[in-house]
């Protein structure tokens, strides 16, 4: 510890007498301008000191100045050279004017890359991959990005154990259902870059992979209006409409983006399950079909603020909101040894509502922030099991409560030529109430309150250096405290108190130009949901029941990923995690009593290893496609109530998208895409081969209107089709959600107004 304070006094002495010169290289239009010769000189004797390039934002920055009078020449093919005087810390926007030369016509063909390697991150061009498709919110954008498996609301990284989402370079508060939500009502322009991290560095708050989504910043030398309303219409079982509108604000030290959708979710998902639960030593077959009709009003709300003061810090201010009322009708009909019949009909509605605020500061490399969420979510059920002669009534009432906060520091110093040291805290509390009455025919059956609470203190420090120009090392180390507590009545106990290290280290080699290697390994932990620790069980029929479980045990990671990419398009991979504790549900048929329950355990080993490759290709200017193939070994082993199981099982997925061009405008285009899984396993449950088969069209009016129609999973593939047959365990699951469906969409940007306003700087537009 003593060297690591030594580190960083040495670092803070240096900054006092080194400065930087950093900017950003524009033209005429605000566009960012990359590749742009940036050459450091002498005012005196114009002497020649050093030089850098523009990154794909435009930006440079050159390190460890101790000179005045000082200025820097711009050069660019396609542009007139420029020269400013150097401003040191203080950044600022250069603008390059074109060079136009009238020559003999040349017709030159080439692909701009698919993915660039920033820092360690897969970088992929939002605008750029998404022209023309039928892509109507930043969570559609998703589905488009090399190596992300997207399977109705389920994202993931192909081969990484956890996915997080994270929003401008930091973890959000919302979960992981609640930012997907988010993302629906968020346009597609306003997202200029996604990243892919299958290391996530410790400052952006999250331990494990993740996909970093980055909002557009841009500023404006004149006020610049916005404004795009959204009306869609989404055909599955039933009618389900949503109406929004998004807006920004732009001016040359401020940026306003509002957005709201309403949603009206009208599902009708059903479940089928056939088994045979062996019961004293008799076997009992029971036939179940759940048939739900289940409406949900739900409210997106976004706003962010950003900032920039006099001396180009920023201040980031946001507030999203998630309000839903959810009414959920289940009719269920079981079927006992074929002669005894049991009606279920079970109700469930009730509110939940999620308020979120973040503020933060940016000094250069310096970040601190503090953000702080509210959620509630209210259920009540009443459920009625009917037989011939009597019925049974379930009355239940459950309330949960959670307050989070969250405070976080980090910082970067340039050390030394090609050396970077980063380090930061993160502290983060949790507050959790948990509330559940249930009643059997008038009688308590699981009656509970229970409060849990959370507290959480992280510091780390990284390491990130150039050897040369083939060659970069990330390194991060971080030690982290966590402790929660459980209060029940008069009970009050610890349930975890840990001190874990999480080193991290990814390396970049550049064999060529176009052939780079990426090696990356990765430890982490995962913690369950508030409602798995608790001892809440919820019935959602006759036979099936859900249950908490307080014991459960946080999850133990370690994973490690090779990639070679070639001509920045074509992605190679092979990958591997071991994780132990591993948290799962299961459906568990009692030994004791006729009752199916769906359990939350702990998996003594869950380990993956696999290969994953993507490749693009193009079929003149008519059709653009994507291949990913992807293959698996996986490993379970655990212990769910009385049954033993070791498992191996080797399975594959393949998917494609193609893009079909009608016209030479491309204003007009065909979206296919499928997938195909083989046969896999989850802990005891043997899956099913899984298909899609989706295809849209996009038709771009003119710059304001924007018309397209979706047609996903027409097959009905994408059904969960489970098999278990272990032990005394014997059933067939069939999950259906209620995916298949027609999406109309209509978009109608209003805007481009510009206030009457000058001034000398003029930064980045949208992307498009």
């Amino acid at each position: 510890m003593k060297h690591v304070i030594l580190i960083i006094m040495i670092s803070v002495n240096m900054q006092t007498y080194a400065q930087q010169i950093l900017g950003r290289v524009i033209n005429n239009k605000g566009e960012v301008i990359e590749l742009v010769n940036v050459v450091l000189y002498d005012t005196r004797d114009s002497t020649l000191i050093t030089g850098t390039i523009t990154n794909q934002d435009g930006e440079f920055i050159i390190e460890n100045m101790n000179k005045k009078d000082l200025y820097i020449k711009l050069t660019c093919l396609g542009y007139k050279d420029t020269i400013y005087t150097a401003l040191l810390d203080s950044k600022a926007d250069y603008i390059l004017d074109e060079s136009i030369q009238i020559l003999n016509e040349v017709k030159i063909t080439a692909s701009r890359p698919i993915v660039k390697i920033d820092d360690g991150k897969l970088s992929f061009d939002v605008p750029t991959l998404i022209q023309q498709r039928p892509i109507n919110s930043a969570f559609d954008i998703l589905g488009e990005i090399p190596g992300v498996e997207k399977n109705g609301d389920r994202i993931s990284i192909i081969g990484a154990n956890s996915t997080t989402i994270i929003i401008n370079n930091r973890v959000s508060s919302m979960s992981f259902e609640q930012i997907v939500e988010y993302l629906k009502s968020v346009p597609p322009e306003h997202i200029k870059r996604v990243e892919l991290l299958y290391v996530t560095p410790p400052k952006y708050g999250v331990n494990g992979s993740s996909i970093n989504i980055l909002i557009d910043n841009y500023r404006t030398t004149k006020r610049e209006r916005k404004a795009q309303i959204i009306l869609e219409g989404n055909q599955a079982h039933c009618f389900s409409p949503s109406t929004g509108f998004s807006y920004s604000s732009a001016n040359e030290k401020s940026l306003l983006n509002v957005v709201y959708l309403f949603r009206y979710d009208n599902a009708n998902p059903s479940e089928k399950l056939d088994a045979f639960h062996l019961l004293n030593n008799e076997s009992h077959h029971i036939s179940l079909e759940n048939n739900s009709k289940t409406k949900y009003k739900t409210h997106n709300i976004g706003l962010s603020f950003d900032y920039d003061l006099k001396n180009k810090d920023v201040i980031s201010f946001s507030y999203n909101a998630n309000i839903n009322r959810s009414d959920t009708k289940r009719n269920g009909l079981i079927v006992v040894d074929e002669d005894q019949y049991i009606k279920s009909v079970n109700k469930r509605k009730g509110p939940s509502d999620l308020h979120s605020v973040s503020i933060n500061y940016s000094h250069n490399n310096l970040l601190i922030g503090a953000d702080y969420s509210y959620y509630n979510n209210k259920k009540d059920q009443y459920l009625i099991n009917s037989r011939e002669q009597t019925s049974d009534s379930i009355i239940s009432n459950s309330k949960q409560i959670v307050n989070q906060a969250s405070f976080y520091m980090s910082n970067e110093h340039v050390l030394m030529k090609n050396l970077k040291l980063s380090y930061g805290i993160n502290t983060k509390m949790n507050h959790s109430d948990n509330d559940q009455s249930t009643f059997i025919n008038n009688k308590p059956d699981n009656v509970f309150s229970q409060e849990q609470s959370e507290y959480s203190v992280d510091g780390f420090v990284g390491w990130s250096q150039n050897f040369g120009k083939k060659f970069t090392v990330n390194a991060n180390m971080l030690l982290e405290y966590y402790e929660a507590n459980i209060a029940s009545g008069d009970i009050n106990q610890t349930i975890w108190q840990d001190w874990n290290l999480y080193p991290t280290i990814t390396m970049v080699y550049r064999i060529a130009p176009m052939k780079i290697l990426q090696f990356s390994v990765l430890s982490e932990r995962r913690y369950p949901s508030y409602w798995q620790t608790t001892p809440n069980i919820t019935y959602m029929n006759y036979y099936v029941a859900i249950e908490g479980n307080p014991n459960i045990k946080p999850s133990k990671i370690y994973s490690g990923r090779l990639n070679f990419i070639l001509r920045g398009k074509y992605i190679f991979q092979l990958f591997g995690n071991v994780s132990s504790d591993y948290i799962q549900q299961s459906l568990y048929q009692s030994s004791d009593k006729l009752q199916a329950t769906y359990k939350v355990i702990n998996l003594d080993k869950h380990n993956t290893f696999g290969s994953m490759a993507v490749l693009p290709f193009k079929i003149g200017q008519v059709i653009d496609s994507k291949l990913t193939l992807s293959g698996f070994l996986i490993s379970d082993k655990g212990v769910l109530e009385d049954v033993f199981f070791d498992r191996k099982k080797m399975f594959g997925r393949i998917s494609m998208n193609n893009n079909f061009y009608l016209n030479t405008k491309k204003n007009l285009s065909i979206q296919l895409n499928g997938f195909y899984a083989t046969k896999s396993i989850q802990g005891i449950y043997d899956i099913k081969p899984m298909y899609n088969l989706s295809t849209g069209i996009v038709w771009t009016v003119n710059e304001r209107l924007k018309l397209s129609m979706v047609g996903d999973d027409l097959l009905n593939g994408r059904r969960g089709r489970t098999l278990t047959n272990i032990q005394n365990q014997n059933y067939n699951q069939i999950i259906n959600n209620d995916s298949r469906r027609f999406l109309v969409s209509i978009r109608y940007n209003i805007g481009g107004y510009k206030e009457k306003k000058s001034s000398n700087i003029d930064t980045s537009r949208f992307g498009l």
